[in-house]
């Protein structure tokens, strides 16, 4: 699903989080076409604070564990 905020309000009083198992880079697939894709990029990293998390899920990490027992 993509997020769209109709009002100015909505960036500059509330906080959104996104997440993705995907790079930047690999948004063009996600969104049909480079424009697009770089056209969401812009706007959601205006005024963002990027956390780049490195490492296997805890998601993944907890199904390769239980698939083991």
């Amino acid at each position: 699903k993509v997020v769209h905020c109709h009002s100015h309000w909505c960036w500059e009083k509330s906080s959104i989080i996104f997440t993705s198992n995907k790079t930047f880079l690999e948004w063009e697939a996600l969104f049909g076409n480079q424009q697009r894709a770089e056209a969401a990029i812009d706007r959601i990293v205006e005024r963002a604070t990027i956390i780049n998390i490195q490492g296997q899920s805890y998601r993944v990490k907890d199904k390769q564990i239980n698939a083991k027992e």
